[in-house]
C-alpha cells in the first residue's frame, strides 16, 4: 500500500511524484524500508496540479486509519511536515509513467489519528482542483496555525481533583476554612482546578491535601460524558411567528443535502429560525456549524447560543490564542462539542456527527478570502454539505445576486421572512440632496437637525462613514503638491489622534509635515473626512453628550468591543460613530436615526459589484434603526438623490433591486450570469511584469481558439498599481460557462511550462473573483 503527502514546499515549482521500485533496500536502512518517497523535479507556475508525495505504507507500526494524518518527510536537504490525503496500491501508481524517480523516505507518522476526515479532505481537493491552487498550500490553510508543524494534536488533560478517602478527620483537615470548604466541595463529585479557582480556593490548599493523602489528582476530560448521552436542556426566549414557524417546518421535512436560503428582512427573526433548527439537530445527537462573517459577531452570536442551549459550543477565529483555537478544533472534530460558531476558516473543520451548516448573512464579502488561498467560505460549505449529505442554510437580509440566481435556476430552495419580528416597524429611508445643504465637516444642516430632534426625544443615533481616520489627503494649498505614501500609488490619511500620517495599504507610517516639500509652505490643509473628523464634528455640536467612535483604531485590544457594545445597549452613550463594521448583526434596541455619510463613492465606482454593495450596505444599515417598538429613519448624504438605483431601492425594496441588478448583468454578461477568472501578476519591475503578462495574453489567445464561449480582456493595471513597492497587472478570462472557464484553466495549468518566467514576477489565478481590478 502506498501513500500520498500534501506538501507545502513554499517555492513556485511543482513536484511530479513516483512510487518505489521493488529493490529500494539499498536506499533507506531496513528498519525504514517499508516506508519510501520517489520524486522528480520540473519548474512551473505556482498554480499547479496537487503537491503529492507518494510513500509505502508499512503494515503495523503505523496508525490503522492513515489518511488524513500528518507525517514528516524529506525534500531535498529539508525536513517538512505533509498530510496523507489519499492510499493507493502499487499497481493503481505503476501505471502513471509520471510516477518514475529518486526514493525519499517519510521520516515518521505525527498523528495517531486522522486530523481530518474522508469529506474534509475530498471537499479541501476539490478547492484545490477548482481554485487551482496547489493541494499542499490548500491542505496547510485549512490548518488551524499551531498544526502547521509537528504540534501535538491532541486535547489538553483538565486537572481535576478527587477524595481518597470518604470522611476526613478533622485534624488532617486543620483549622483552614479554604482546605474544609475544598473537601465539602468533592462530597458531590469531583471538581477542576479552575472550578476551585473561580470559588476562591487556591491550588495551594489542594496541593497541601494531597500531600495528607485526601486529594489525588485526576484527569477529568476522561471522565466527561459525551454531551448526546445526557439531557440537552433548552431555554426558549421567543415565541416564533407564523412565518418562522413555515420556514422551521420546510426545513426539518426534508432530509439528506439541500440549500435553504432564508431571505429575510431586518429583524425578521432569522436567528431565531437558526436556533429552533439547530434544537432538533443536536437532539438527534447531532453537530451544527454556523459560520458568521465578521469577528466582532462572534461574542454576541456565543452569549445567544449559551443562553439558549446546554451543550458544550465553541468559537473558531483568527483573533483567538492559537491554543485556544486548535483546543476548538479538537473538541469539536471529535465530536465533545455540539455546536461550532467561526468565520470563514471554521469551514475546514471536521464534524464527528455531521447534522447541519449555517451561513449568516451569507451576502458579506469577509467570507471570500482575498490572498493566499483564495476561496468563498459560502461555495466551499455548500460543497463540503454535499460531500456530508447534510442541509446547508444560507440567510441573509440582502441575499448576494449569486445566491439568488441560483434560486432562479432551481438550484436554491428560497425562503421569505418578510415581517419584523414584534411590532416592529421598517425604517423610513430619506435621501438628502447634498446640492441645497449646507455642510460642516461633511454632516448637512439636515443631518445635525435630525440627530438633535432623536437626542431630545433621549433616543439614540448611529452615524456611518466607511473611513477611518481623520482626512483621506493632506495637500498644500499653494501648490496643489499631495503627500502619497512612497510605496503605493495611495495618499497618505491623517490620524489625528496619533498625530501621523498612515498609508491604509501598507501600513507604512509617516511624520506629520510641518512643510511642502515643493515650494516650502507652511499653508497645509486636510480634505475629506474621516470618522475621526465625524467624531470631533460631533463633540462640538453636542458637548454634553457622550460619544463613542467603533473603528479598527479604536478597536485594538481583546474586550474592547464587546464593551463598547455593552455600554451603548446600557445607553451610557447616545451618539454611535462607525464604519461598516457596524451595518450587520448588532441589535441596538433604542437606535432610531441611522446616517450614512458619502454614499455617493459607491454610486460612482468602476467595480461592478459596487451597486449591489451599496444596495446592501443601505439596508443593513436601516435594520439598525426602530428595531423595538420605535420607528426608525435612515438618512443617506448624496448630490443625486434621484439616482435611479436609490429611487428603486427606496420605493420598492432590496428584491425589486436586485432583480433589476441581475437584469443589468445578463445585458452585460456579468457574474453570476457569466463566470470570471483574473490571472494577477505582481513584480518590483513594471517592465519584466508587463513583458511577462503580455507574454501569457498572447498564449491564451493561441488556446483559446479552442474555447469558442470563452474572452481574454488584455492586461490592465489593477485599480492600484503600485502597492508595496511592487507593480501589479491582471489578465480577466470570461466564460459563458463556469464548466468551459475550468477546461480553459486547466488547459492553462497543463501548458504553464511553454510561457517562460521572470524571476522576479508572481502570478495567481483568482477563480470568481470578488473583483475584476
Amino acid at each position: 500500500m502506498y501513500l500520498q503527502v500534501a506538501v507545502n514546499i513554499h517555492i513556485y515549482h511543482t513536484l511530479k511524484y513516483a512510487t518505489p521500485d521493488e529493490t529500494t533496500e539499498d536506499h533507506c536502512s531496513p528498519d525504514d524500508n517499508a516506508l519510501g518517497l520517489i520524486f522528480s523535479e520540473s519548474t512551473s507556475y505556482k498554480n499547479q496540479n496537487p503537491d503529492v508525495l507518494t510513500a509505502e505504507k508499512a503494515p503495523d507500526r503505523y496508525p490503522k486509519i492513515m489518511v488524513g494524518c500528518r507525517v514528516l518527510v524529506t525534500v531535498g536537504s529539508r525536513e517538512l511536515m505533509g498530510v496523507v490525503v489519499s492510499e493507493h496500491t502499487k499497481d493503481e501508481l505503476s501505471r502513471d509513467n509520471a510516477t518514475q524517480g529518486n526514493i525519499k523516505k517519510i521520516l515518521r507518522f505525527i498523528d495517531e489519528v486522522p486530523i481530518f476526515d474522508h469529506n474534509v479532505i475530498s471537499v479541501l481537493l476539490w478547492a484545490a482542483s477548482y481554485y487551482h491552487y496547489p493541494v499542499g498550500e490548500v491542505f496547510f490553510s485549512a490548518l488551524p496555525p499551531l498544526l502547521k508543524s509537528c504540534y501535538p494534536a491532541k486535547l489538553p488533560e483538565i486537572e481535576g481533583w478527587e477524595k481518597t478517602e470518604t470522611a476526613a478527620p478533622e485534624k488532617l483537615l486543620g483549622r483552614s476554612c479554604k482546605a474544609k470548604e475544598a473537601w465539602n466541595c468533592l462530597q458531590k463529585q469531583s471538581l477542576s482546578t479552575a472550578d476551585f479557582k473561580n470559588i476562591g480556593i487556591p491550588g495551594t490548599i489542594l496541593k497541601g491535601l494531597e500531600k495528607k493523602g485526601l486529594l489525588k489528582r485526576i484527569n477529568l476530560r476522561e471522565r466527561q460524558k459525551p454531551w448526546y448521552q445526557g439531557e440537552i436542556s433548552v431555554n426558549h426566549e421567543f415565541t416564533m411567528n407564523e412565518e418562522q414557524n413555515s420556514a422551521v417546518t420546510e426545513i426539518s421535512a426534508k432530509s439528506g443535502f439541500n440549500v435553504f436560503l432564508i431571505n429575510g428582512v431586518t429583524g425578521s427573526g432569522k436567528t431565531e429560525v437558526y436556533l429552533n433548527i439547530i434544537e432538533k439537530i443536536i437532539r438527534k445527537g447531532l453537530q451544527a456549524m454556523v459560520l458568521v462573517p465578521e469577528i466582532n459577531l462572534t461574542p454576541q452570536t456565543v452569549k445567544r447560543f449559551y443562553r439558549r442551549f446546554s451543550v458544550p459550543i465553541v468559537c473558531i477565529n483568527s483573533a483567538m490564542p492559537a491554543k485556544e483555537r486548535l483546543n476548538s478544533f479538537l473538541l469539536f472534530s471529535s465530536g465533545n462539542a455540539a455546536i461550532l460558531i467561526g468565520t470563514r476558516s471554521a469551514v475546514f473543520t471536521p464534524m464527528r456527527f455531521p447534522g447541519i451548516i449555517i451561513i449568516d448573512e451569507e451576502h458579506d464579502s469577509s467570507f471570500r478570502q482575498e490572498d493566499g488561498f483564495r476561496y468563498h467560505a459560502r461555495d466551499l460549505a455548500t460543497v463540503r454539505a454535499r460531500m456530508e449529505n447534510i442541509p446547508i442554510i444560507l440567510g441573509s437580509a440582502t441575499p448576494s445576486l449569486e445566491s439568488l440566481y441560483n434560486v432562479k435556476i432551481g438550484k436554491f430552495h428560497e425562503i421569505k421572512l418578510l415581517r419584523r419580528a414584534g411590532n416592529a416597524q421598517p425604517a423610513k429611508i430619506i435621501p438628502i440632496n447634498m446640492c441645497r445643504e449646507g455642510q460642516f465637516h461633511g454632516i448637512s444642516d439636515s443631518m445635525l437637525i435630525a440627530i438633535r430632534s432623536e437626542l431630545e426625544q433621549n433616543n439614540q443615533v448611529l452615524i456611518m462613514l466607511n473611513r477611518r481616520g481623520y482626512a483621506p489627503k493632506i495637500i498644500c494649498h499653494d501648490c496643489g503638491y499631495i503627500f502619497l505614501c512612497s510605496n503605493c500609488d495611495s495618499s497618505l490619511c491623517y490620524h489625528q489622534d496619533r498625530h501621523i500620517l498612515l498609508c491604509h495599504h501598507c501600513e507604512t507610517r509617516y511624520p506629520v509635515p510641518s512643510e511642502c516639500p515643493l515650494c516650502k509652505s507652511r499653508n497645509l490643509t486636510v480634505t475629506g473626512n474621516g470618522t475621526e473628523q465625524l467624531e470631533s464634528c460631533l463633540k462640538n455640536h453636542f458637548p454634553n453628550e457622550s460619544i463613542v467612535r467603533i473603528d479598527r483604531d479604536s478597536i485594538t485590544k481583546k474586550g474592547v468591543l464587546e464593551q463598547y457594545l455593552q455600554e451603548i445597549n446600557d445607553k451610557k452613550h447616545r451618539i454611535i460613530i462607525g464604519t461598516q463594521m457596524l451595518a450587520k448583526g448588532h441589535d441596538f434596541p433604542e437606535v432610531t436615526l441611522v446616517g450614512i455619510i458619502n454614499v455617493d463613492s459607491s454610486l460612482i465606482s468602476e467595480d461592478f459589484r459596487s451597486r449591489e454593495k451599496l444596495a446592501q450596505l443601505i439596508i443593513q444599515v436601516s435594520g439598525r434603526a426602530g428595531r423595538a417598538t420605535k420607528k426608525g429613519r435612515v438618512l443617506l448624504q448624496t448630490y443625486w438623490p434621484n439616482h435611479p438605483l436609490l429611487e428603486l431601492l427606496i420605493k420598492e425594496g432590496y428584491n425589486a433591486f436586485a432583480s433589476e441588478e441581475l437584469s443589468r448583468r445578463e445585458r452585460l454578461k456579468l457574474p453570476p450570469i457569466t463566470s470570471h477568472a483574473v490571472i494577477r501578476g505582481s513584480s518590483p519591475s513594471h517592465r519584466s511584469l508587463s513583458d511577462l503578462m503580455d507574454e501569457i495574453y498572447f498564449y491564451l489567445l493561441e488556446i483559446c481558439t479552442e474555447y469558442p464561449h470563452t474572452k481574454i480582456h488584455p492586461p490592465m493595471a489593477a485599480s492600484m498599481e503600485r502597492k508595496g513597492n511592487r507593480y501589479y497587472l491582471n489578465i480577466v478570462i470570461e466564460s459563458d460557462t463556469r464548466a468551459e472557464l475550468q477546461k480553459f484553466l486547466t488547459s492553462l495549468i497543463h501548458h504553464k511550462n511553454e510561457i517562460r518566467r521572470a524571476n522576479n514576477c508572481r502570478t495567481v489565478i483568482d477563480v470568481d473573483p470578488s473583483t475584476t481590478f
